[in-house]
C-alpha cells in the first residue's frame, strides 16, 4: 500500500476528488469509465450501507489502477477495516471522528476527517487527519478558506460541499488544495438515462476549472 504522504501527494496532484454515492452496482462499472475519460483521477465511494465495501471493491476491479479509491462517509473503526480491505487507499469521514483518525494511523492509511469550525479544523490537524475536509464548502463560501489560511497557513483544506465546476476556481484560489464534488459531479440523472458522454464531458469540465488554477498545499 502506498504510504500516507504519497496518497497525499496524487491528491494534491489531481486537485479534485469524485465522490460517488449511491451509484447502482449495474451502471457501476460505465459510470467509472466516463469520470476516467473525463480526466478524474482520484475517486471515493461513500459508506451508504453494508454493501458498501463490496461496491469499493468491484469499483477498483474495474477501473484502471492508476485512479485512486478511498471510502467516504466512515464513521467507525470498524468500517475502516473493512473499507482497507476492500482496497481504499484513503479514508475520508462527514466529520472530526477521533476513532477513524486512530484507526488510519493505525493501519498507516491517510484519513481526511471533517471539519466546519476553526476549532474542529485544528482538532482534526492535530489528531493527525492528513488533510481536512471542509463541510459544507459552499455555504461558508471561498472567502472563508482565504480566512482560514490566516492563522492556519500549513493545514492543506479541502472544500467539499455544493461543489461544481463554476465555484471551483474559487475555492482553490482562496486557498483548498482540492475539492471534492458528488452530485454536481457524478450526476445521477445522466447516470439514470445512460447519457456516458454528458457524464464524461461533465467531468472534464471539471477537470478544465482545476487545471485554471493548479493549486498546490502547504507541507
Amino acid at each position: 500500500m502506498e504510504s500516507p504522504e504519497l496518497v497525499r501527494g496524487r491528491i494534491e496532484r489531481a486537485g479534485l476528488v469524485a465522490i460517488l454515492r449511491r451509484v447502482p452496482e449495474s451502471r457501476l462499472e460505465t459510470t467509472v469509465e466516463a469520470l476516467w475519460r473525463g480526466g478524474i483521477r482520484v475517486a471515493e465511494v461513500t459508506w451508504d450501507d453494508e454493501s458498501s465495501p463490496d461496491l469499493l471493491g468491484r469499483a477498483i476491479a474495474c477501473s484502471d489502477r492508476e485512479l485512486v479509491w478511498g471510502m467516504g462517509t466512515v464513521t467507525g473503526a470498524g468500517q475502516v477495516r473493512r473499507a482497507l480491505a476492500a482496497g481504499a487507499r484513503f479514508i475520508v469521514t462527514p466529520a472530526f471522528v477521533p476513532e477513524v483518525v486512530e484507526e488510519c494511523r493505525r493501519h498507516g492509511v491517510l484519513c481526511i476527517p471533517g471539519a466546519f469550525t476553526p476549532t474542529e479544523i485544528y482538532a482534526a490537524w492535530r489528531a493527525g487527519g492528513g488533510l481536512i475536509k471542509v463541510f459544507p464548502a459552499a455555504s461558508l463560501g471561498a472567502p472563508y478558506f482565504r480566512e482560514l489560511k490566516g492563522p492556519f497557513p500549513g493545514i492543506p483544506l479541502v472544500a467539499v460541499g455544493g461543489v461544481t465546476a463554476e465555484n471551483t476556481p474559487s475555492f482553490l484560489r482562496a486557498g483548498a488544495c482540492a475539492v471534492g464534488a458528488g452530485g454536481n459531479l457524478v450526476r445521477r440523472d445522466l447516470i439514470e438515462r445512460g447519457d456516458w458522454e454528458a457524464l464524461a464531458e461533465v467531468a472534464a469540465r471539471f477537470v478544465a476549472a482545476v487545471e485554471e488554477v493548479r493549486p498546490s498545499c502547504s507541507p
